[in-house]
């Protein structure tokens, strides 16, 4: 996710809570430019950020909603990560975060924070 195309993109995907529209992508781009781009170059760049795993895309009528898959560009290098390592670098990280007492509470916070919020869910 490199190239200033695909990161101005997902600032704009990042920028809501709603999917949104190619063409609802390509205002919201288009309003802090003083050139727009065309409607064909934000579809490209949908297109491969999808091919990344950055956004992921639904039919909804004749048009498709777009919506990141991580919250920011953090959650974006986790998901690489994981990716390409899965559960070797889960472990890696148990072993960093159990080397540091200050990132192993931060993790047990997380944890419960998150298991917290998925049982108050059900």
């Amino acid at each position: 996710m490199r190239g200033s195309l695909e990161k101005a993109i997902l600032h704009v995907l990042w920028s809501t809570d709603q999917e949104l529209r190619g063409q609802e992508v390509l205002d919201q781009f288009n309003r802090t430019r003083h050139e727009p781009i065309a409607y064909p170059t934000v579809m490209t760049v949908l297109k491969r950020l999808i091919e990344k795993g950055a956004v992921v895309r639904r039919k909804s009528g004749r048009a498709y909603m777009y919506r990141p898959t991580c919250g920011d560009p953090v959650g974006l290098d986790v998901r690489r990560v994981l990716k390409a390592h899965g559960e070797e670098a889960v472990a890696r990280f148990v072993e960093q975060a159990a080397a540091d007492p200050g990132l192993r509470t931060q993790l047990l916070t997380r944890v419960n924070e998150h298991r917290a919020d998925c049982m108050h869910r059900s």
